[in-house]
């Protein structure tokens, strides 16, 4: 992965592993500055949003180490409520127990992605890889249930969505659903960079700066 990481965006971003286990989180943090070529540091999540609100336009991601903490104590606990306050920051939960069922609010609050229990470590770079390129990491039963159910609820804004052409509305699904610009590109038979127009055309219309902000825009209004 390293050799196709673009040398110009790792320099852009600093990588952060947050939790107790300083000596496993060490060694990931190790692992993936050698996979991604992305500056890594590795510290207990008391102090960390302390620190991101100092940082001068730096770009990060923040994986926080979730094993062996109560569900109750998961937000609260490692103070993530105060994520959508930083924009510089993107936040992956890891080692989160999968029958916590906590995705829906995660997404609210603006967590990027969740990684459940026993992932093998190989997937961390992609994971990162996909954060760093503005995408979520959710499972797409999930993000497709969530679309679902705000359907459902009738928060429907025609007006809205009458700003959307048929094939933007088709590809924000897809976007919506976690699927990549290449799985979008073979999906409708059209070149990434196609894609890539037409995310821009959607965030600009719907004033979405990014992919999780386009969602939770699909959420309420398709």
């Amino acid at each position: 992965m390293k050799e196709n990481w673009k040398a110009d965006k790792a320099a852009s971003i600093l990588l952060h592993v947050i939790g107790s286990n300083q000596l496993q989180n060490e060694l990931l943090a190790n692992f993936l500055e050698n996979k991604t070529g992305i500056t890594c540091l590795n510290y207990p999540a008391h102090n960390f949003f302390d620190t991101i609100s100092q940082a001068n336009g730096e770009k990060h991601i923040a994986l926080f180490d979730c094993k062996q903490i109560d569900k109750e104590k998961l937000f609260s606990g490692l103070g993530l409520r105060r994520a959508q306050k930083f924009t510089n920051c993107r936040i992956i939960l890891c080692g989160v127990n999968p029958d916590y069922e906590i995705e829906k609010e995660a997404l609210s609050i603006g967590i990027r992605g969740i990684c459940y229990d026993q992932i093998p470590v190989d997937t961390y770079p992609k994971i990162i890889k996909a954060i760093a390129d503005d995408e979520l990491w959710y499972p797409r039963k999930m993000l497709s249930r969530f679309v679902i159910l705000a359907q459902k609820s009738g928060k429907n804004d025609h007006t809205s969505v009458e700003m959307l052409t048929p094939r933007e509305i088709d590809i924000l699904k897809k976007l919506t659903a976690g699927c990549s610009n290449k799985e979008i590109a073979n999906d409708f038979f059209i070149s990434p960079n196609t894609v890539k127009t037409h995310i821009y055309k959607i965030f600009k219309k719907i004033d979405a700066p990014n992919r999780l902000q386009a969602s939770l825009w699909a959420a309420k209004h398709l």
